[in-house]
């Protein structure tokens, strides 16, 4: 088991007695303005990204959505956590964000929009998790997580401290139609970027938010216009599905961008230093403070379902592989030795295998795929 520590972190620094973390689940970075490269409308998520401390470079360690939302939980990846690939569950001896705010007597809450899976875990450690028997709208879920906080403070009562846990659904592909339907999910932004501003709006009338942390965060990001005709696995490690926002508004008005590469696994870890909680050994580490040390690389792999899912995360994996630097992003086939290597400045939409016009550049290569074998080396066991 993972030894977390709920000795307060040092520094003298105050911590917020609150943390609200809005999960937009499918979220790509570049849907918000702020990062897209062309004209995108989203003034609401856009002037929040402005007001907090926003990480640019944000990536996950898999393009699945429920092993994306475990990382986010635990601070661990998918090989760790358990939760490797679509079919599994969250390890018994992994410890959860709300299992360790819980003991510092927050009082939680987990509002979906998602049906979570029965026995996966996924929300373990919450005294209160609200859902429907099917996937509910943004109003729906942004009514309830408002009247949650709204009793919190009925009467006058002023809350110890509280963590509540926001998660939509709204742009998740429908069940019956797939991913890359642009038009949909363009559409479904919008309608997020308003019902972060009715949230935003009525939390910050509230006594509450005088003293409160609030994220925004995604599992993965969603397939593009422009790579919506690539259905392979390598398809699902371009930056559209593992590139994700990140940004979190404190009380003391701190701003500004974070430069750098970080990973999902270090989103725990990060909130729980803001929050003045310490944590033991994990994979993500503390992207808060006055020193931020950002990662060289980033590792990931593609997800995927079925019966294949069957096969634990990274041991004996044939899927897809992906490491990512500031300046390259390698793609690597496991099975066939295929690689794709793309240049992040000159060809930020990953559209040109660099390898296709020069093949002298597999140096370039090697640094990443050095990465990602060395990550495999490190996944035995499979989970903590």
């Amino acid at each position: 088991m993972i030894a977390l520590l709920l000795a307060l972190a040092c520094g003298g620094r105050e911590a917020p007695r609150h943390l609200i973390v809005l999960c937009v689940d499918d979220l790509r970075a570049d849907a918000l303005g702020t990062y897209a490269v062309d004209a995108r409308e989203t003034p609401n998520l856009d002037a929040f990204l402005a007001s907090a401390v926003a990480y640019p470079t944000v990536l996950s360690p898999t393009s699945g959505r429920r092993p994306g939302v475990a990382t986010l939980m635990t601070g661990l990846r998918p090989h760790r956590h358990g939760l490797g690939v679509e079919s599994q569950d969250l390890s018994s001896r992994v410890t959860s964000l709300a299992q360790v705010l819980s003991p510092a007597f927050f009082e939680t809450a987990a509002v979906l929009g998602v049906v979570p899976d029965e026995g996966a875990g996924l929300y373990r450690g919450f005294d209160v998790v609200s859902h429907g028997d099917e996937r509910r709208p943004a109003t729906e879920v942004t009514d309830t997580a408002l009247a949650w906080l709204d009793e919190q403070v009925m009467g006058g009562r002023d809350p110890d401290r509280l963590f509540l846990w926001v998660e939509y659904a709204d742009l998740l592909p429908p069940r019956n139609r797939p991913a890359g339907d642009v038009r949909r999910y363009n559409f479904a932004v919008g309608v997020m970027d308003d019902e972060i501003r009715r949230f935003l709006e009525r939390f910050d009338a509230s006594p509450l938010s005088r003293d409160a942390a609030v994220v925004l965060i995604s599992p993965r990001g969603s397939t593009s216009a422009l790579h919506a005709a690539r259905v392979d696995g390598a398809g699902e490690l371009l930056d559209d599905i593992t590139r994700v926002p990140f940004a979190i508004r404190v009380p003391t008005g701190r701003s500004g961008q974070i430069a750098g590469l970080v990973g999902t696994e270090d989103v725990m870890p990060t909130l729980l230093d803001l929050m003045g909680i310490g944590v033991g050994p994990i994979d993500g580490r503390s992207m808060w403070g006055r020193v931020v040390q950002p990662r060289d690389v980033v590792v990931a792999e593609a997800s995927v379902a079925g019966a294949d899912a069957k096969r634990p995360s990274w041991i004996n994996s044939d899927r897809w592989q992906m490491a990512r630097s500031n300046r390259h992003k390698l793609l690597w086939d496991p099975l066939s030795g295929d690689m794709e290597l793309y240049d992040l400045v000159t060809d930020s939409n990953e559209l040109w295998n660099a390898l296709d016009d020069s093949p002298e550049r597999t140096g370039l290569a090697r640094p990443l795929l050095d990465a990602i074998l060395q990550r495999r080396r490190e996944a035995e066991p499979q989970t903590l």
